[in-house]
């Protein structure tokens, strides 16, 4: 606890009149790790600081503990000025006496998170969290929180996730995050009763263009197939690269005819591409097995048959989609 955590607040657990009401306020500072603690008086729409932590006293002196200041002008002004420019105008909006008892009625208790810049330039995640202290509601408790580190390591966390399951030359899906796309979809269209369609995608005589051109030139081909065959499915389906020059197409259509169709128009585009490597242009095709997934048979069973019919596609001359 700060040395600003004023005592005369405390003894007030000696008048029974205030004894629950004190009760519940120091239950809830002791259960957090908070940075300042203040009521407001909803009718009068006045703030009281209860505590303040050494490094909020030292940014905010002008806020006095156990005086009632105006919310606007000594609490939300100071605060919305503090945070970056492109969260001023939400904080302005949620800051305010009336939102935040319009967002009480509907759910107890409130949070809303922030980034404030400090006088150091640093940029911190902060936490305030609103609380009805009487039943007449008409005093709200207000806690801030310091919330950096955690929501650091959480977005620590979702890059290293992201960064697993995303293939680095590409920015595709890589094996491990279209596996997850598939469980989640398979899971939905049992649910559902929805089948999709998956189709295996493999470059002709890629071996050619790494041993001809050198691998540099490969990787200029992957990036530009995998980069062309995720806009062309942009509201049709999804494309990770599953290793090598091989690619998974997931369709969000379960008609196999209509994926067909598709898929067709696909590699046909694909066919007619140039791809620039330095002075050349190069050219390229792809073939592809189509399937459809059923869940009585699974995933894996539907990228065995795709798996089955790109290699059909492949021992009969490539360049062509086959789907059964």
């Amino acid at each position: 606890m700060s040395a600003h955590n004023n005592m005369s607040w405390v003894e007030g657990l000696q008048d029974p009149a205030h004894r629950e009401r004190t009760e519940k306020i120091i239950d809830i500072i002791l259960m957090r790790s908070c940075e300042f603690v203040c009521t407001i008086d909803v009718p009068t729409r006045t703030v009281n600081f209860r505590f303040m932590s050494d490094e909020i006293h030292m940014i905010a002196p002008h806020w006095k503990q156990n005086v009632d200041m105006d919310f606007d002008t000594n609490m939300r002004g100071p605060l919305s000025e503090l945070v970056r420019p492109e969260f001023r105008e939400k904080m302005t909006r949620t800051f305010a006496i009336d939102y935040i008892v319009q967002k009480l009625d509907e759910k107890s208790p409130h949070i809303e998170t922030f980034d404030l810049v400090v006088s150091d330039g640093r940029i911190m995640r902060k936490q305030l969290q609103y609380f009805w202290i009487d039943d007449e509601k008409d005093e709200i408790l207000c806690i801030q929180t310091d919330i950096s580190a955690a929501y650091e390591k959480e977005r620590h966390n979702e890059i290293l996730q992201r960064e697993a399951s995303t293939d680095p030359l590409t920015a595709l899906p890589n094996r491990r995050g279209i596996r997850k796309i598939l469980d989640d979809l398979a899971l939905k269209s049992t649910n559902l009763g929805e089948p999709f369609c998956l189709a295996m995608g493999d470059i002709d005589f890629f071996k050619k263009v790494n041993d001809t051109y050198g691998h540099d030139a490969g990787d200029v081909v992957l990036k530009t197939v995998a980069g062309h065959m995720e806009n062309f499915l942009t509201g049709k389906g999804l494309v990770g690269r599953m290793g090598g020059e091989e690619f998974l197409i997931i369709l969000e259509n379960s008609d196999l005819q209509e994926n067909f169709a598709a898929m067709e128009a696909l590699r046909q585009s694909i066919s007619e591409l140039v791809i620039p490597y330095g002075n050349l242009n190069l050219s390229i095709t792809m073939t592809f097995g189509l399937a459809q997934y059923a869940a009585v048979s699974g995933v894996h069973a539907a990228i065995n048959e795709a798996d089955s019919r790109l290699y059909e596609g492949k021992k009969s001359g490539r360049n062509r989609v086959i789907a059964e």
